[in-house]
């Protein structure tokens, strides 16, 4: 039994091993940059069709508020990446318009002297 916790060490990602989800814990930057790939089991990358579907047939049934409660059906995806999707991209509500000619002046003049508006000058 003795010999059962000298070897009770179990190694981490972190020390060269293999890690619980079968891949090099060195991070050999197999997938950096790319966009895709998993870490800890999360999906890393643009979202498929397939989930943007899902994501707002979970909307519709429990509402835009309980995010972690939506994530669980979408697997691979955490609660605020949901929150983020339907916010910023799935929401019916979005108006996806060109600015008017005014506001786009307006736009276009605010970002040529920032430190005037900043200021108040």
């Amino acid at each position: 039994m003795e010999e059962d916790k000298d070897n009770d060490h179990k190694e981490s990602p972190g020390d060269g091993g293999e890690s619980e989800l079968g891949g090099s814990g060195g991070g050999d930057g197999a997938d950096a940059g790319t966009g895709t790939g998993t870490s800890n089991g999360r999906v890393k990358g643009p979202w498929s069709p397939e989930e943007d579907a899902v994501l707002s047939g979970l909307v519709t049934k429990f509402g835009a508020r309980n995010w972690s409660l939506i994530a669980r059906g979408i697997p691979g995806r955490s609660g605020k990446s949901c929150r983020l999707r339907w916010w910023n991209q799935l929401d019916p509500c979005l108006k996806r318009k060109p600015f008017t000619g005014k506001k786009s002046q307006i736009f276009t003049f605010i970002c040529a002297f920032p430190l005037v508006v900043l200021v108040g000058i």
